[in-house]
């Protein structure tokens, strides 16, 4: 099921020309994370350079999710975000339940990230993977 809203919100997301102030990654295809009360599905997710991701707020309470702020030296942002710095983290405005956040696409790292959920004593632990883009290959001769 979380392919298939995946696939809905990348298709909602395609910006037309009537679209003003979309974050710069709005069109790429979206991979998510499902926050559940419990975890998050998946823990760590592996994006390409070419693809964006977000979470999706399955819980039954508002979530925060923050990085620590050292992020904000990798991020490729040319729009909007609602991410912002707070003190030793960049932290994103509360997701509702049923709501869904992005962040700027990133360059090629290992992001450790934490997601609070209101009323839950231990954050719940995530890690994004943007590998190195593959070189392409050589021309045939």
């Amino acid at each position: 099921m979380a392919r298939w809203l995946a696939f809905w919100i990348a298709l909602l997301a395609v910006p037309s020309a009537a679209d003003e102030g979309l974050p710069d990654h709005a069109a790429l295809k979206t991979e998510i994370v499902v926050i559940s009360p419990a975890r998050l599905v998946p823990s760590v997710m592996v994006v390409a350079d070419t693809e964006a991701f977000g979470w999706l707020n399955y819980a039954a309470r508002d979530a925060a999710i923050s990085f620590p702020v050292e992020i904000t030296r990798r991020m490729a942002c040319k729009g909007p975000s609602p991410f912002r710095v707070d003190g030793p983290r960049l932290v994103a405005e509360p997701v509702t339940t049923g709501n869904f956040a992005t962040l700027c696409k990133l360059q090629p790292g290992v992001y450790e990230y934490r997601v609070e959920i209101a009323g839950r004593s231990d954050p719940l632990l995530g890690k994004l993977v943007v590998p190195e883009a593959e070189a392409p290959l050589p021309p045939a001769e």
